[in-house]
């Protein structure tokens, strides 16, 4: 194997467990290994959450038989196969109508990064002792985010604004008005890691994840990703939303 992956979750303040992530790993030719990185963040209460989740990664690691390429075309086409999805499930039952999730799927085929998302789950790159996320943040934040570099707010009202969390994009059965796709986005370099998170996580800054990376560098990818929920939960907000991490690590 050219890669470890590992997974980890942290209930919050929730009364159920509403993520779900899982990865595949085909032998292609000539030794190499293509990776596929799935993670959802189901919406749609107690009852649907997890089934919109479910449906998602299952979907998107259902890969077609034939499938040997990671382009554009299969990225995309992979999101349609969750609404399609999402969409038969609430068909026959109405009363799923809402459901939806924040789904982020990230690719490594001979240590090429590939990704695509929909939502607000962050997905990450630590590399050299830096992070940096990589991928769009689907949610209102950014918006509000340019609103206080205009002057229009401040740094502590956007702490407090309830519109922060929420979504100009998810997927919900229908077409998603925005998709962020990245194909052949960077050659991984020995002992990167590549980070998968719902948004729970971002109960922590950027630089207090960066400061557990940094200290926790030498574990392995399960004992990373515990200690970056145990921080999430030393840190935990009120109403602490579902937290999840799958940590990949390019050997």
């Amino acid at each position: 194997m050219n890669a470890v992956v590992a997974f980890c979750q942290l209930l919050g303040d929730r009364p159920s467990q509403q993520d779900y992530a899982d990865y595949r790993v085909l032998d292609l030719s000539a030794g190499l290994e293509s990776y596929y990185l799935a993670l959802a963040d189901g919406m749609g209460g107690e009852s649907f959450g997890f089934l919109a989740a479910d449906l998602a990664i299952k979907a998107f690691l259902n890969l077609p038989v034939d499938h040997r390429v990671v382009d554009r075309k299969f990225l995309l086409s992979s999101i349609e196969r969750i609404n399609q999805a999402l969409a038969a499930s609430i068909r026959e039952n109405p009363q799923q109508h809402g459901m939806g999730v924040s789904f982020l799927a990230a690719t490594v085929v001979g240590g090429v990064l590939s990704w695509v998302s929909v939502g607000d789950s962050p997905l990450y790159l630590y590399q050299g002792g830096t992070l940096r996320r990589l991928n769009q943040d689907h949610s209102m934040l950014p918006i509000l985010s340019k609103m206080v570099k205009k002057g229009q707010l401040s740094e502590a009202e956007i702490a407090s604004d309830p519109r922060r969390g929420i979504l100009r994009s998810c997927i919900k059965g229908e077409s998603s008005p925005l998709i962020d796709v990245q194909v052949d986005f960077l050659k991984l370099e020995p002992r990167d890691l590549i980070i998968l998170a719902s948004d729970g996580i971002n109960t922590l800054s950027e630089q207090a994840l960066l400061s557990v990376l940094d200290s926790s560098w030498e574990l392995s990818v399960d004992g990373i990703a515990k200690k970056v929920l145990e921080k999430v939960q030393d840190h935990a907000s009120p109403n602490q939303d579902n937290a999840s991490a799958m940590i990949y690590r390019f050997l």
